[in-house]
């Protein structure tokens, strides 16, 4: 392929790919894609799947294959203001870390870390993140 001919495999790190553009709003084979991304050597495929919640129907992340995907619940979810989710697959939730250091940063050494670690953020409210499953049964 021409990534393979044009990349030599140590620069084949990360593939990142939209599951739904922002122009012109095509929904992309997110699926056939991350096959195509690890067929060309890649090591980790992540997708930005921000406008897809809400608008794929039946969206099965896991099933996509890729290891991290990321996608907003407010925006075609219809949950609060802010609300997004993150998948990452066991292997690469060890490897993650949450962008605010807290309490919990890397405390166990175990494939819930990202998790622990994003447990107790301080002062926050909680109440959108408890909405999602009411948006979820609207959608």
């Amino acid at each position: 392929s021409e990534v393979q001919g044009r990349y030599p495999p140590a620069c084949r790190r990360l593939a990142c790919l939209d599951h739904i553009s922002s122009l012109p709003a095509l929904l992309l084979p997110a699926a056939a894609l991350t096959q195509a991304c690890r067929a060309a050597g890649f090591r980790r495929v992540f997708v930005d799947g921000a406008h897809a919640p809400g608008q794929v129907p039946g969206l099965d992340v896991p099933a996509i294959g890729a290891d991290m995907y990321a996608g907003n619940l407010h925006k075609w979810l219809f949950a609060p203001t802010a609300v997004a989710m993150v998948y990452a697959t066991e292997e690469m939730r060890c490897e993650l870390h949450h962008p605010i250091i807290s309490h919990n940063y890397a405390s166990t050494p175990n494939t819930e870390s990202l998790l622990d670690e994003a447990v107790m953020l301080g002062t926050r409210d909680y109440a959108p993140l408890m909405a999602v499953p009411a948006a979820v049964r609207f959608w």
